[in-house]
């Protein structure tokens, strides 16, 4: 699966889309509706350090530094809000104004969908297909990470990560 964006009257919203094979090809469904886009800007960026500590946790704290990064006001410990946007990492979820939303992050997206993905992420069948998929769930979600902390992610992966 992955995240389409389409422009309607001039507002960019977004969709999880998922290809079938049909008997005429291979055809795009479209699975869920993400919310609309909104596009941040970095304000600056600040190398994460991590705490050595649980998967989830280390997911928690490259999603907070990530946040910071793009001005957003720590809350709580699992809420940030930039404006009208607030993201609640425990409960998974961006909103604006109360609504879904998607925040266009550097190459990817950060949403329900994305944050989901990372927090239930398990190791594969072998580590490379390991690594390859945590930095595309990375990728997707719009988090750079170095290479010291990406070290630390793939060797906190649990085979479960539930």
């Amino acid at each position: 699966m992955f995240i389409r964006v389409k422009k309607i009257n001039g507002i960019n919203y977004a969709y999880l889309v998922e290809n079938v094979w049909t008997p005429k090809g291979s055809r795009q469904n479209v699975t869920a509706y993400l919310g609309k886009v909104v596009q941040l800007q970095k304000k600056k960026t600040t190398p994460a350090k991590l705490t050595p500590t649980q998967y989830t946790e280390l997911i928690n704290q490259l999603l907070e530094s990530t946040l910071l990064d793009y001005g957003f006001i720590k809350q709580t410990t699992t809420n940030f809000c930039l404006q009208d946007i607030i993201v609640d990492l425990k409960h998974q979820q961006v909103t604006k104004n109360n609504k879904p939303a998607i925040l266009a992050l550097e190459q990817g997206h950060l949403c329900e969908h994305t944050i989901a993905e990372l927090i239930r992420f398990s190791k594969k069948e072998n580590p490379e297909k390991t690594a390859i998929a945590l930095a595309s769930a990375l990728l997707a979600a719009g988090i750079t990470v170095s290479t010291e902390n990406m070290v630390a992610l793939y060797e906190s992966i649990q085979p479960n990560n539930t």
